[in-house]
């Protein structure tokens, strides 16, 4: 269910708040600041070479609903 991963990998990415917090207390309310002590921590749930082989099998569509943006060294760069 394409739902269920959605929401888990969302839950990943907000984590320690949790999506329930997250909808009741952000949400179209405020923005949400999560400081990682790890600079890697999202670096394996969703690398280029994944986005590139959803686009290349057409389960997504790139610039409708893909829009990937790096910054390194304070330099912006879209692939």
């Amino acid at each position: 269910d394409s739902g269920a991963v959605a929401e888990r990998i969302f839950a990943l990415i907000i984590h320690p708040v949790t999506v329930e917090e997250f909808y009741r207390d952000y949400y179209e309310k405020k923005p949400l600041l999560i400081r990682r002590k790890n600079a890697a921590y999202y670096d394996e749930w969703m690398r280029m070479q994944h986005v590139r082989k959803l686009v290349d099998t057409g389960e997504l569509d790139w610039t409708y609903e893909v829009d990937v943006t790096s910054y390194r060294g304070g330099v912006r760069r879209t692939h």
